[in-house]
């Protein structure tokens, strides 16, 4: 069946990622800490273009001080990122704590199933743990 917005030349994506978002556009972006926390922020907290304007509206009040057109609106702005900062700071506590029991799962997992890879990590991650202790004295 012809579907003209499949075609190579057609400039938008309209098949949507596997999430099931669909756009028109599918910006690129590079991300630089965890994957699986900044989808969530950016879904849960704010857009970038959110998060970012809201602290450049913060930055101009206070560098232009009482002419600022933003400086009515400080602390309103600043509340907002005391709160944007509290939800994103749960987000990598919960993280944080998924991991550790998908940690903990996946190694009982494999000290049942396969016990020589379990040996291999257990031994690995033991002589990192030396090395860092190492380190810190």
């Amino acid at each position: 069946m012809f579907f003209p917005f499949s075609l190579p030349f057609f400039p938008f994506n309209l098949h949507g990622p596997s999430s099931g978002d669909l756009s028109l556009f599918s910006p690129e972006v590079h991300i630089a800490g965890n994957p699986k926390i900044e989808k969530k922020v950016v879904t849960d907290v704010a857009s970038y273009g959110t998060q970012l304007g809201t602290l450049s509206k913060v930055v101009l009040a206070l560098a232009e001080g009482k002419e600022s057109e933003h400086i009515d609106q400080l602390d309103q702005h600043i509340d907002q990122l005391r709160k944007r900062v509290e939800r994103i700071k749960k987000i990598k506590e919960d993280n944080a704590v998924n991991a550790e029991e998908d940690i903990k799962y996946r190694l009982e997992e494999l000290k049942n199933n396969h016990k020589e890879v379990f040996e291999r990590v257990i031994k690995s991650h033991h002589e990192e743990i030396k090395k860092a202790e190492s380190s810190n004295r």
